[in-house]
């Protein structure tokens, strides 16, 4: 009688732990640091649907965050702001599942000083000229705003001629610092930075027409196929809802996929 008594008493305690432990599974999310504000929207409006799930984002360059994930860094989750990251870690067998794009991104320009003749010439003459000293982009090898801002440059035969004027930041994250303490006169960053409340009331924006968008995406990774591998589901498919593409579009990404 008195065994039965003490096992009546271990099934609610055990009842218990299996309810908290539950309730303490987490996802850690790897995404590019141009995501990082939108993608902590995504995860408030997802743990309110899925109070049992935590969402860990950590947000770093795109390829700083494939080089960690390619030495087995214990990620659920990994958005990139490049499909190549992605399909190389597929291709390389890093990880099983195929990548799948979830938005694309826009290149703007922030500047320091009123700036409302959007026109290219008016632009190139702003940014080549005297006035301007320092330009902020993210690093081409590691981050691809970066490589899409030398390549927009480039392509309007200015980049040799502002190549000592430029700063770079190792990611999108770093440049919007520096567009917080507006210690350069021009940046190139993510379209997500102009409509956050941190920085859309600080100098100008100025959108990038006639540009080529930026596919952002990624996959399950095999360690959360692994580990929490229905968690891990459920927030990849949450991404590709028509909530999260709300979300992206008030930060200015497109839904339309390429």
């Amino acid at each position: 009688m008195k065994r039965y008594f003490l096992l009546l008493l271990l099934i609610p305690i055990s009842l218990y732990a299996f309810i908290t432990l539950k309730a303490q599974q987490t996802i850690r999310v790897a995404v590019a640091a141009n995501m990082a504000l939108p993608m902590h929207e995504i995860k408030k409006a997802f743990e309110s649907e899925y109070p049992e799930v935590s969402i860990e984002i950590i947000s770093a360059s795109s390829g700083k965050l494939t080089a960690q994930i390619s030495n087995y860094a214990p990620f659920h989750i990994f958005v990139s702001a490049d499909m190549q990251y992605p399909k190389k870690l597929y291709e390389n067998g890093i990880c099983k599942q195929k990548p799948a794009v979830i938005t694309n991104g826009k290149l703007v320009i922030w500047s320091k000083e009123k700036f409302t003749n959007h026109d290219n010439s008016s632009l190139i003459s702003l940014i080549e000229g005297n006035r301007v000293k320092n330009i902020a982009i993210a690093e081409p090898v590691l981050a691809p705003y970066g490589t899409n801002a030398k390549n927009w440059l480039q392509k309007k035969g200015v980049w040799e001629k502002v190549k000592d004027k430029l700063v770079y930041g190792e990611n999108v994250g770093k440049v919007n610092q520096y567009i917080f303490s507006e210690s350069v006169e021009i940046a190139f960053t993510a379209s997500s930075a102009a409509n956050s409340t941190q920085l859309s009331k600080k100098g100008h924006w100025i959108p990038i027409s006639n540009w080529t968008g930026i596919p952002h995406g990624g996959m399950i990774l095999d360690y959360g196929i692994q580990n929490q591998a229905q968690a891990s589901e459920t927030f990849f498919n949450f991404l590709m809802s028509a909530e999260s593409k709300n979300i992206l579009e008030n930060f200015g990404y497109s839904t339309e996929l390429n």
